[in-house]
């Protein structure tokens, strides 16, 4: 049965129930179903052709699963867009698309492009049934996510796709007609999925805040206390600010997805809610494994085992299987992977792959799997850089900086200077964090190499429209502000320290080489490794010394590691000019 066909078959048996309800209106099964007839109508006096694709450009709203009925009923799929994504990224989305049909709620428009308000179809279009031929492998939507890579690229996800899915959510989650979903992801987010297909599959019923109830954790445990909200999906993020009340509403199941979830986001309300860290990329429909968080649960969480629709692979580069506990790229295969992009073959052709006979989604995120099934998430591949030939998971940085005391939540970045990349480190913490201190901390725990040269402790880790964190945005934040900060201080020095003093013409020289690359002030006793001095570096800081003091370096001491702190390096120049004073 096609997934139309199933959701109308449980609609009918709940004609009188309400099914859907925001603060506005709510519809019964016998409402729903007339108000999607009344889209599926006006597309099919318009030709819409088998799999042609119609745009949604609203808010969170009834009319938007409306649409989305109506639309399905008609063989087309949907395209749902959030108002909130940036102008440029929509027009980019829809030049690419060109779709004929733009569906939109009151007050926006497309420049361009014709667009037809709700209000346009509720006004006037008749609601009666059109008959439904659709396949399980009808393009059921796009989802435009733009990656690592910022060029938006379309998932193409089909009905099959959505109803393997939503039947391996409920095989997990038994999900009845008591229960209630929060429907709080921005549709363009592909959790809108799950929130609307698994009730209207399994008889659950849907209630839709407002666009401001859905970012105040405040307001979101009122609306499961006042609602009766069993089942709710959210952002690690979102998570983190709930476990920060006092008192939460219990309710049957809080889930975790679409970024990184950490244990202390959930170190309070687990004593009382049932938490799930669930993994999978949109290319994969959702999610694809689950794990039931716990108290003992380590500092980042198992994503947990594969949903029974779902097979998860770890590979090397060669794409062999790795052993259990080694590290590797998540592949991942079952009912969920999609038919691929958008119009774009090529990278279609890069990510679905055919491996062991088996058409499976290459993830490009790195993971592991321990004897007992359970698969650990590590990071991005394209969060692993290159620096001073030392390949770096910025993770790892992470997962040090979050335990140092104060701090909530830690975001690693890099930072282009010049030809040099550079560690920053964005931070958000209780109280004000002594920089000097977090950095020795660091140096405890991790290779000089990987310890952040800059720190800016932030109000909060900015999210892009989808609730992910937005690396872009942060990394400008974090660059402006290094443009404002002089970091060392050059004449901090020279107003305390003569020019003609060794030790200020010294620390000059050093400070020009960090001047935007760290926010610690140069002292004597520290070493060039903590400063992040490279091979390279020292030696453009050594010709500038040997021609502030007119002599050369032994050719013994042209590494750094000869001098243990600064002050070492000054006790060598002063003996230098001496031994060459002495013999003159």
């Amino acid at each position: 049965m096609c997934l139309y066909k199933k959701i109308k078959e449980n609609l009918t048996q709940n004609l009188k129930r309400v099914i859907l309800r925001d603060r506005k209106m709510q519809y019964t099964g016998h409402d729903l179903l007339e108000k999607a007839n009344q889209y599926a109508n006006y597309l099919n006096e318009k030709g819409i052709q088998d799999e042609e694709v119609v745009c949604i450009i609203s808010d969170n709203s009834c009319e938007v699963v409306a649409c989305v009925l109506g639309i399905l009923q008609v063989y087309g799929a949907y395209l749902p867009l959030s108002p909130d994504i940036p102008i440029y990224q929509r027009l980019s989305i829809l030049q690419d698309v060109s779709p004929r049909f733009i569906f939109v709620q009151e007050g926006i428009s497309v420049d361009g492009f014709t667009c037809v308000s709700f209000k346009e179809i509720n006004d006037g279009n008749p609601a009666k049934a059109l008959p439904c031929r659709r396949k399980p492998n009808q393009l059921a939507y796009l989802a435009y996510t733009s990656g690592s890579t910022g060029r938006p690229k379309g998932v193409m996800v089909e009905d099959s796709n959505i109803m393997s899915y939503c039947k391996s959510f409920n095989q997990i989650f038994n999900v009845t007609n008591e229960d209630i979903m929060l429907q709080a992801s921005v549709i363009s987010f592909d959790g809108f999925t799950e929130e609307i297909f698994v009730p209207l599959l399994y008889g659950a019923s849907i209630f839709i805040p407002e666009k401001h109830e859905t970012k105040h954790p405040v307001l979101i445990c009122d609306l499961i206390k006042k609602f009766g909200i069993t089942l709710y999906a959210s952002t690690p993020l979102m998570i983190n600010e709930l476990n920060k009340l006092e008192h939460v509403p219990s309710i049957r199941v809080l889930i975790s997805a679409g970024d990184v979830l950490k244990n202390s986001y959930y170190s309070n309300i687990i004593k009382h809610i049932d938490v799930f860290n669930m993994y999978g990329p949109t290319e994969t429909t959702v999610t694809v494994t689950y794990h039931p968080c716990s108290e003992q649960d380590p500092y980042y969480p198992s994503i947990g085992k594969a949903l029974p629709n779902s097979v998860i692979y770890i590979l090397d580069e060669n794409g062999e299987p790795v052993k259990k506990g080694e590290k590797g790229e998540i592949y991942i295969g079952g009912g969920g992977v999609a038919r691929g992009y958008w119009n774009d073959s090529e990278l279609t052709q890069q990510h679905f792959i055919t491996w062991n006979n088996e058409r499976v989604y290459r993830s490009g995120d790195y993971g592991y799997a321990n004897d007992d099934g359970n698969f650990y998430l590590i990071g991005r591949i394209d969060r692993q850089v290159k620096i001073r030939g030392f390949r770096i998971e910025l993770e790892e940085i992470e997962l040090i900086a979050s335990k140092f005391e104060g701090v909530q939540n830690a975001i690693a970045l890099i930072l282009q200077n010049n030809d040099e990349k550079i560690i920053a480190l964005a931070y958000v913490a209780h109280k004000k964090c002594e920089e000097i201190e977090y950095f020795k901390f660091l140096y405890k725990f991790l290779p000089e190499y990987m310890i952040p040269h800059y720190f800016l402790q932030v109000d909060n880790i900015p999210l892009n429209a989808i609730g992910k964190i937005d690396y872009a945005y942060l990394s400008e934040t974090v660059e402006i502000a290094t443009q404002e900060k002089t970091v060392i201080q050059k004449d901090s020095y020279t107003n305390t320290l003569s020019d003609i003093n060794i030790k200020g013409r010294v620390l000059n020289v050093i400070a020009s080489h960090f001047v935007g690359k760290t926010s610690l002030e140069v002292s004597f006793d520290m070493s060039f490794d903590i400063l992040g001095i490279d091979s390279i570096t020292f030696i453009k800081m050594v010709i500038m010394l040997e021609e502030e003091f007119e002599f050369e370096f032994d050719d013994e001491m042209l590494i750094f590691t000869k001098f243990p702190t600064v002050m070492s390096m000054i006790s060598y120049i002063e003996s230098k000019i001496k031994v060459e004073v002495d013999g003159q």
